[in-house]
């Protein structure tokens, strides 16, 4: 944009009617706006956000150092694994993404804080139900057996335990 900016002021300069560059003044404002949103969404720490100003400011063509900063903050971030673990309630496959998570750089860490957090505290509180399920097979108990499946089925968790599930329970 900077370079439309200076080009546009050397028209101005040279004596081009403003007539004449009305659709360049009209893309230059276009450009300043999606690197405007890019700077939003990078201060809001929002990832859906931000993906979304970083899709706008490449269909706008925008090419500009605050678009590769965009760009390497998502990047960096690699929550997807995470949060698909987290969507699914899996144990097991959020076990693995939060020891992915937990062997990247400080760096990539506290970019990652807000949702790594929420990942363990899920993981928490699956794995009490996946432990009360392991327990109740364990002591073969039919209520502690039934109660512990119907909350890992109330909480879609997934582990072998509750995929052993006897047909006869719940």
């Amino acid at each position: 944009p900077e370079l439309l900016a200076e080009a546009l002021q050397s028209a101005q300069l040279c004596g081009i009617p403003e007539v004449r560059t009305q659709d360049h003044q009209a893309r230059l404002r276009e450009l300043r706006t999606a690197e405007r949103q890019l700077h939003s969404a990078m201060q809001s720490g929002d990832r859906v956000l931000l993906t979304t100003a970083i899709e706008e400011a490449s269909l706008q063509g925008l090419k500009t150092p605050t678009l590769t900063e965009a760009q390497q903050r998502l990047q960096s971030s690699k929550t997807s694994t995470l949060v698909a673990a987290i969507r699914q309630r899996d144990y097991v496959a959020l076990g693995r993404a939060i020891s992915e998570a937990e062997e990247r750089s400080a760096t990539e860490q506290s970019e990652i804080a807000d949702v790594l957090e929420q990942a363990r505290q899920q993981y928490e509180e699956l794995e009490g139900v996946a432990k009360a399920v392991g327990d109740a097979l364990c002591t073969l108990d039919y209520n502690d057996l039934c109660s512990s499946l119907h909350e890992a089925e109330r909480l879609n968790v997934i582990t072998d335990d509750v995929r052993k599930r006897p047909r006869s329970v719940g």
